[in-house]
């Protein structure tokens, strides 16, 4: 999905209430990676290639103890905003998983 069409349903307050702060996060997320990322999809490479490994919290939390944070600064203030996903879904869930629950749910309103 495009970023910019979540962003778009975030304005046209088309989420539902109880995902609109985790969407929120997640932009934010996006917007503090180190460069531009335009769909969920590309997001999710990115981080694939940044985690080495599951996008779970565990995985994730990982990667950002082991940042340089004078030389990636950007990508550990989005790694640790993206963790803050993780309370509004049960435990266990990946990052993938939480991304299509978003996307199946913006597919319906958008």
């Amino acid at each position: 999905m495009r970023i910019v069409d979540i962003e778009r349903a975030i304005e046209e307050r088309s989420v539902k209430p109880e995902l609109e702060e985790c969407v929120r996060v997640l932009l934010q997320s996006v917007n503090d990676w180190p460069t531009e990322i335009k769909s969920t999809e590309h997001f999710i490479q990115e981080l694939g290639s940044s985690v080495h490994g599951e996008l779970d919290e565990a995985s994730i939390r990982a990667r950002l103890s082991k940042i340089d944070f004078a030389t990636k600064a950007w990508l550990a203030e989005s790694l640790d905003e993206l963790t803050e996903i993780f309370a509004f879904f049960p435990k266990g869930e990946s990052i993938i998983q939480i991304l299509k629950l978003i996307e199946d749910d913006l597919g319906k309103s958008c």
